[in-house]
């Protein structure tokens, strides 16, 4: 199960806890809602979160891999949410 807390004073962390109760960080966020919109949608909710916006292992990968997202989807996604 997904989780956040608060890792900074203006960061949010998403994650989850490892068997030896360590944190595993998955994404980090400028606010406390996006956080939380991150952990429903992992904990499996619907419509939590825009489907476009990169997190954690997806940015890893980065623009060159075969998973990309087109700069022009991400901005449309972005600009109507």
């Amino acid at each position: 199960m997904y989780i956040y807390w608060k890792s900074e004073p203006e960061l949010w962390t998403v994650g989850y806890y490892r068997p030896d109760n360590s944190r595993e960080t998955e994404s980090d966020h400028d606010s406390q809602e996006s956080a939380a919109a991150r952990v429903h949608y992992l904990n499996g909710g619907e419509n939590a979160e825009n489907p476009y916006i990169l997190h954690g292992p997806e940015l890893e990968r980065g623009y060159n891999s075969p998973y990309r997202v087109s700069k022009e989807r991400v901005n449309y996604a972005n600009n109507n949410i």
